[in-house]
């Protein structure tokens, strides 16, 4: 779930615990498995940083063609090679929430030199988040947790760039619903089930499903 933070959750049929890892908790949302969950403190708020910062001239253009400052950044990153011409950044504005559990560390951005402009910014600090998150990941299968796929919802989704770099550099196949804020519709499907409009989760999901696809 991407947004200002990025929330990443999976479920498993058994227990896991380690320092940089958060749960399991067991029966947390689907009865008989453990909800497994790790994030990165800073994400979306992280590129809303650069914008609020650094694209005040974007933000006149956009008003202009009624378009997203975002996709004006896109379209100066996107011809800006893997690596960001050697620009590193790491994404921890607010701290490391996991795997690294720090609140105090800082972010960084190194190996600035005149070459460099706010694309190769915005490219760098999408691939910071796309490395973070890959550790997670990685995190996630040296303690057990098989991730070969991801299913991919909210802000973030909106750009074909960031979802193309989080797929590169965790060499996985990233998955986006046709609606992405998918937060609102399982809040919507877990209360029917609550409610007793559906026997459990499982059913309710596949009926919501098919009554979206009908529209």
């Amino acid at each position: 779930m991407t947004g200002s933070s990025h929330n990443i959750y999976t479920l498993t049929d058994k227990p896991v615990h380690a320092k940089e890892i958060l749960g399991s908790f067991p029966d947390a949302v689907v009865p008989g498995l453990n909800l497994v969950e790790a994030g990165q403190s800073s994400s979306g708020s992280t590129i809303k940083w650069l914008r609020t910062n650094f694209c005040k001239d974007l933000e006149i253009i956009a008003n202009n063609q009624n378009v997203s400052v975002y996709d004006l950044l896109t379209q100066e990153a996107i011809n800006i090679p893997p690596g960001s011409e050697g620009l590193i950044v790491l994404d921890y504005w607010q701290g490391n929430r996991s795997p690294h559990v720090d609140p105090n560390v800082r972010g960084l951005i190194s190996g600035l030199s005149l070459k460099h402009g706010r694309a190769h910014i915005y490219r760098a600090i999408m691939e910071a988040i796309s490395y973070g998150t890959d550790c997670n990941i990685r995190n996630f299968r040296s303690n057990g947790i098989d991730v070969d796929e991801v299913y991919a919802a909210g802000g973030a989704t909106n750009s074909e760039l960031f979802l193309q770099i989080h797929a590169d550099v965790s060499n996985i196949s990233i998955n986006v619903p046709e609606d992405n804020q998918v937060a609102c519709l399982g809040s919507a499907i877990l209360a029917s089930v609550a409610g007793g409009a559906y026997k459990d989760i499982e059913e309710a999901a596949t009926i919501w499903y098919v009554l979206n696809k009908s529209k």
